[in-house]
């Protein structure tokens, strides 16, 4: 039981120590089965539906004059690339007027880190 008195649900194997469902589990197959149904009505509607690709970090501060600023951050360590998923997925956020950057550990010449915005 947790904190509020409800079942714990813990699934383990010998290979994993992980506390997610098994993919055969009956909540993950229903939540999925939602996900692909709600995906294909919004494309059918004409949506661009993407899953995946979403950037690491979602970063925001508020600015001086009580707007806010937001930066989508990638981290990818030296030598490794972004996925085509990824690659679309940066491409329609900035389509959209995000910032999207790519950090590989680096922190010095980042423009858009700036001074602190309080």
């Amino acid at each position: 039981m947790n904190l509020e008195g409800r079942p714990r649900f813990v699934f383990r194997n010998k290979m994993s120590r992980s506390s997610a469902p098994p993919k055969g589990h009956k909540r993950v197959a229903k939540g999925r089965l939602l996900e692909d149904q709600t995906i294909e009505t919004y494309r059918r509607a004409g949506w661009t539906v993407v899953r995946g690709g979403w950037p690491d970090l979602l970063c925001y501060r508020k600015r001086f004059d009580s707007s806010v600023e937001i930066q989508f951050l990638e981290c990818k360590t030296p030598g490794s690339g972004l996925r085509k998923i990824q690659r679309v997925m940066h491409e329609a956020l900035k389509e959209l007027g995000f910032s999207v950057e790519i950090e590989n550990g680096t922190l010095e010449g980042r423009p858009w880190i700036g001074s602190t915005a309080h």
